[in-house]
């Protein structure tokens, strides 16, 4: 009787534990960031396009036993990323939605290790139609991970942002971004 209790009971946290989702934290700009764009022409103005995925996010967003890191207000990953590029571009004051030249962005690869060492990868490539063949950049931003699967996943969940950070430095300051 005692085992069917305790096999109850170890049922019932692991079922719980499953149902945890980790939602990322909502996207903040980064310093590095907003340094590199200060260093732009003022008068030049930027805006973004289109941002694609080649992956299914939903698909790879799957943690260990707690389940699936979910983005801010059910976002896609397109529109978080898509978020965070606006904000960078607002908050330095070189963003126009009409504006002439204009950020196209395809992400060709996110994945994420939750173990040590764990990081995010992401892979991306940034074109314009002044620059339609574009370049490629890819980012992996390590992070603190936990032995046990809910804190695990809650520090992949808030690495993202930082890796969605790593990932527009890496199209701030490729040489070829003033191609754009």
């Amino acid at each position: 009787m005692q085992q069917i209790k305790l096999t109850a009971v170890v049922s019932a946290a692991l079922l719980l534990q499953a149902c945890t989702s980790p939602t990322v934290p909502v996207y903040q700009t980064s310093a590095a960031n907003l340094i590199r764009l200060s260093q732009l022409d003022r008068n030049k103005k930027l805006a973004v396009g289109s941002v694609t995925s080649r992956v299914d996010f939903n698909k790879v967003s799957l943690c260990r036993l707690a389940g699936a890191i979910s983005l801010p207000g059910n976002e896609s990953l397109e529109d978080f990323v898509r978020g965070a590029l606006i904000k960078e571009l607002v908050t330095s004051g070189v963003y126009r939605q009409e504006a002439g030249s204009i950020i196209n962005l395809e992400i060709t690869d996110i994945h994420f290790i939750s173990v040590t060492p764990a990081y995010w990868r992401i892979s991306a490539r940034v074109s314009s139609p002044k620059y339609t063949q574009g370049y490629q950049v890819s980012i992996k931003q390590r992070f603190d991970t936990s032995y046990d699967a809910i804190s695990a996943c809650g520090n992949t969940a808030d690495a993202l942002v930082t890796a969605v950070q790593a990932l527009i430095t890496a199209i701030l300051n490729h040489p070829k971004f003033t191609s754009l």
